[in-house]
């Protein structure tokens, strides 16, 4: 229902328009402009600004009750209009546009609404989910909802919809101080079906009911209650990421299957003992706190490397090592704590004292010890993440890596400290309740490709080795861990990358890198899957130069040797042509993905997550690769995230292979601007791959977008038909711009709607066989131009040149494209001619194609017809890895300490001792777990001793052994005599 709220502290007026309402406001007395808001919806924001004293750059902040938006200022001193959208939820009533510095001068702003509110993915809860937009891929679902003001409880209660609201269950989320978790999440999964929910707060109704469906096929993960984990933390040292028996396995990796990685490791660690802390090699600061963060970063990195390996390989120079650049951290870096800039190294820097903590025991004095602690904990409440992550869960940087670091710091020092236990009880929940932040069952992420196997998947290892060796928590219980290796089999299938979406590295040569072959053979050590197994043992070589420069001092580079030897393959079978990574909107297919100087690779994505992070504004776009060359490509250049070309170019629509309408694209650095991958399926020799992007264009609305591409092998060479089909919401006539960017010079054919590109081994022809006739533009320009920041020129030596072109049209409310590319080697290129439009189909080769009422017919010669339903989702055919020894409840606590070679252990004690059953059972447990290691335990127990026994006896009956460890159990005599 719509209402009219006043009292917005500015004039303000509003009207009626034919997609809802258009509010208009000028600034207050302090300048910020407050705007009522009648009903949730997409608006449209026109502001006009100027910028007074010259100062351009992001510094306009657009404010709900979700958060922030920052919008970019114009650089004049005349008015612009500053446009953009914004997503208002249910429970916001207003919007505030202010300033955040001095110079900018804002006029009046109007808010229009454009679209209702629907939202499958979300970064801060605009709708409280799980809803009619989003089914949840897990069973039990995550309940979430926005921060309410005044809000000192949330309850939450779900039922069947059959059901009657006094039998509903209940959930109850409360806030702690700076706790204040926005999400509930059962431990008990609910039956498929139809459910609904309503949100309490303070004990009053505020929200739903929200209605919901539970499929049978989402995967169940049920857990014991959160309190059983709590009681199973870890006491033992060392406890951070490594099991003992892990730590073992390390040692016998170094001098044994795994030597030649480990040599190289640790000669790189031997050259480095005594580096000082200097700042790293800097040009012209062109980023704020680069140097800073990199002088962290490179002094930090192998810290924690240094004290495993001295602990594991009895080094007494390493161990050494790695409490001197621990300290010293600590002592340069004391109180820098940047939000942002440097949150990477504020969260090396937490990594390096936990493990400094951890792993040196009394090598540290007892004012060094505290000095850690308090370090820790202030780093820790500096994070703000039991805080923020609730509101805004696509904080990039902490899911990555600073969030897994901060986790590592109060599990060292959780027994000590009552603030970390307290951030531990909040975290844990958080990663079985909201990680992964941008994936789903499928795996993958919606960040793309370089993102999202080079950071995303390969460090989501680290959080599962924590909380499973900290306190039993399984976090593969979720798909998504267990299903990433499958993006990065598709996404680099051979020798060379073959994907790029989202915002990529500086790799114009298309390098497979490391990253890729390393996550399959983790993931091959982890879990059954012969595919990984059999794509690690091809790709991954440990010997390879940039594994020793692996990932921002994360815990990575000694996994290979606390998890391996990786196992020999095992056959795998021949994979299919493509995969759906529905969740992330991302489908992949190729004609010989084992063997990449043949393979062509066509890329499609559609994503329910929008352009948000690292994402862009791509929804229904797509990419083509033959021979190891880029042909189509995405364009524009990632070289620093949102400097003026990235922000201004490479994340917009126009640098995508997608549809302008009337010059505009899609919403960018959002998630509401999205689509989704509406139909797939797969044979023998073709893909079909479907999108939906409707959602994602605003001015002007469209009320469908739907694009299906059919990919067909032929030989060496492949053929894609591509079917648009838009309408525009309001029923007008529209320019509709179709947007191919190319890797290589093209040589267009107007008359004919045709082009060619020709590169050093591949060719492309591009045919346009509906609308008969369009009008053709082609440019090498970038609008802004990239600039390589110095500090970048080592990466960016060249910036490959791309091709823009443009074919276009005025059409009407309704549009229908149907264009074919063809691809293959350069010297096939003579027999690509123009596919044939007769009899109601396409011919293209001996391939022909019907497509009529929603359904596509395929006809070859020699072979039966297929036909499908354009909106088809067909399962991908490999199954789930399963759990190797799921824990369907916390592991006790493991109370032996991890006793090192050579060290002698005294038993202290009364009768109870002399026996020496369990001191037996111990030495049993050791030769049979380390027998390499020569473990000396010394029986000094005496019948019928009491505590004043005991101890004048410790000086030559126990401290003459000059043991490492001593344990004493005494006291049961001293109870008896007293009774």
């Amino acid at each position: 229902m719509k209402r009219l709220l006043m009292g917005c502290g500015a004039a303000a007026w509003l009207a009626w328009g034919v997609s809802g309402a258009a509010i208009t406001a000028q600034p207050g007395a302090d300048g910020t402009i407050s705007i009522p808001v009648a009903e949730p919806g997409i608006y449209k924001l026109e502001l006009k600004a100027r910028a007074v004293e010259g100062v351009p750059g992001r510094n306009i902040i657009l404010r709900s009750a979700f958060g922030d938006r920052v919008l970019i200022a114009p650089n004049s001193r005349e008015w612009g209009t500053v446009e953009d959208y914004a997503a208002i939820g249910d429970f916001c009533d207003r919007v505030e546009i202010r300033t955040r510095r001095p110079g900018i001068e804002l006029g009046g702003a109007t808010l229009t609404r454009v679209k209702e509110l629907h939202l499958p993915r979300q970064h801060y809860v605009a709708r409280p989910e799980p809803n009619r937009d989003r089914t949840p891929d897990i069973n039990p679902p995550t309940f979430r909802w926005p921060a309410l003001a005044g809000a000192s409880e949330y309850t939450v209660l779900y039922k069947p919809v059959a059901a009657d609201w006094k039998s509903a269950q209940r959930g109850t989320a409360v806030k702690n101080g700076e706790f204040q978790p926005l999400f509930f999440r059962p431990q008990k999964a609910l039956t498929p079906g139809e459910w609904e929910w309503k949100l309490l707060c303070n004990g009053r109704e505020r929200g739903g009911p929200y209605r919901f469906t539970v499929s049978a096929e989402a995967v169940k993960w049920e857990l014991p209650p959160w309190s059983e984990f709590y009681n199973a933390f870890s006491k033992t040292r060392p406890r951070l990421m490594y099991s003992a028996e892990e730590l073992a396995r390390i040692g016998t990796n170094v001098s044994g299957p795994m030597k030649g990685y480990a040599d190289r490791l640790i000669a790189e660690l031997e050259a480095g003992v005594g580096r000082p802390f200097s700042a790293a090699k800097k040009g012209d600061e062109q980023v704020k706190g680069i140097n800073d963060l990199m002088t962290v970063l490179h002094f930090g990195r192998p810290i924690h490397e240094y004290l495993v390996l001295g602990r594991v390989l009895d080094r007494p120079d390493f161990r050494a090592e790695g409490k001197r650049r621990a300290l010293t951290l600590l002592e340069r870096c004391r109180g820098k704590k940047v939000a942002f800039d440097q949150d990477f190294a504020n969260g090396l820097i937490t990594q390096s004292l936990a493990f400094a903590y951890d792993y040196l025991g009394d090598e540290l004095n007892t004012q060094e010890r505290a000095a850690i602690r308090a370090d820790i904990v202030e780093r820790l409440k500096s994070t703000r993440y039991p805080a923020s992550l609730p509101r805004f869960l696509y904080d990039a940087h902490a899911w990555q890596s600073t969030l897994h670091q901060a986790v590592c710091g109060a599990m060292a020092i959780w027994e000590e400290e009552p603030y970390a236990r307290e951030f531990l009880q909040q975290m844990l929940p958080f990663y079985v309740a909201l990680y992964p932040w941008f994936g789903g069952g499928d795996g993958g992420s919606a960040e793309g490709t370089h993102y999202g196997v080079e950071t995303n998947a390969l460090t989501s290892l680290i959080p599962r080795a924590l909380w499973r060796n900290f306190c039993g928590l399984d976090l593969a219980g979720n798909p998504w861990l267990r299903n990433n290796v499958w993006f990065a089999i598709y996404t680099r299938p051979g020798d060379v990358k073959s994907s790029w979406f989202g915002d990529n590295g500086a790799d114009p040569a298309g390098e497979l890198g490391v990253a890729a072959p390393l996550l399959a053979g983790l993931h091959g050590a982890l879990y059954p899957n012969p595919a990984a197994t059999a794509y690690a043992d091809r790709h991954l070589n440990l010997e390879r130069a940039d594994l020793q420069r692996l990932s921002r001092g994360l815990m990575l580079r000694l996994l290979p040797l606390a998890w391996g030897p990786f196992e020999a393959p095992q056959p795998a079978g021949a994979l299919p042509l493509a995969r759906a990574f529905r969740d992330v909107g991302i489908a992949i297919a190729h004609t010989d993905i084992a063997d990449a100087g043949r393979n062509i690779t066509l890329e499609f994505r559609s994503s329910p997550y929008g352009a948000y992070a690292h994402a862009h504004a791509d929804q229904n776009s797509f990419n083509l690769m033959a021979r190891g060359e880029k042909l189509v490509l995405d364009s524009g250049y990632y070289i620093g995230w949102h400097d003026r070309h990235h922000f201004g170019y490479t994340i917009r629509t126009a640098a995508h292979n997608t549809i302008l309408v009337d010059g505009r694209g899609q919403p960018a650095d959002c998630s509401y601007g999205w689509g989704r991958i509406s139909g797939f399926r797969q044979g023998e020799d073709y893909v079909w791959m479907r999108g939906d992007a409707a959602a994602a264009y605003l001015d002007p609305a469209l009320d469908r977008f739907d694009r299906g591409i059919l990919l067909l092998r032929q030989g060496e060479r492949a053929a894609a038909v591509i079917f648009d089909d838009l309408k525009a919401a309001d029923g007008k006539r529209h320019r509709y711009s179709w947007l191919l960017h190319l890797g290589g010079k093209p040589e267009i054919d107007a008359g004919g709607c045709s082009l060619t590109v020709k590169r050093e081994r591949a060719a492309l022809r591009a045919d346009w066989l509906e609308p008969e006739a369009l009008e053709f533009s082609v440019t090498d320009f970038f609008d802004p131009k990239p600039v390589v920041w110095e500090y970048r020129k080592s990466h960016f030596k060249t910036l490959e040149p791309q091709w823009h072109v443009r074919a276009e049209c005025n059409g009407g409310a309704e549009q229908r494209f149907v264009t074919v590319l063809q691809a293959g080697p350069k010297e096939a290129a003579p027999e690509f001619g123009r596919p044939a439009v007769q009899d109601g189909g396409i011919t293209i080769g001996d391939w022909k194609i019907r497509r009529d009422g929603g359904r596509i017919r395929l006809e070859r010669p020699g072979r039966e017809p297929v036909e499908f339903a354009e909106t088809e989702q067909q399962e991908n055919p490999q199954p789930l890895p399963p759990l190797p020894e799921r824990m369907e409840k916390p592991r006790a606590r493991q109370l032996i300490p991890a006793f090192r070679d050579g060290e002698t252990v005294c038993f202290a004690g009364d009768s109870i001792t002399q026996d020496g059953t369990y001191i037996e059972l111990l030495n049993n447990y050791y030769q049979s777990r380390y027998p390499e290691r020569r473990v000396r335990l010394v029986n000094c127990g005496v019948g019928g001793d009491t505590l004043f026994d005991l101890i004048p006896r410790l000086e030559s009956d126990v401290l003459a052994h000059k043991p490492d460890w001593i344990f004493v159990m005494i006291g049961t005599n001293d109870m008896n005599r007293r009774l």
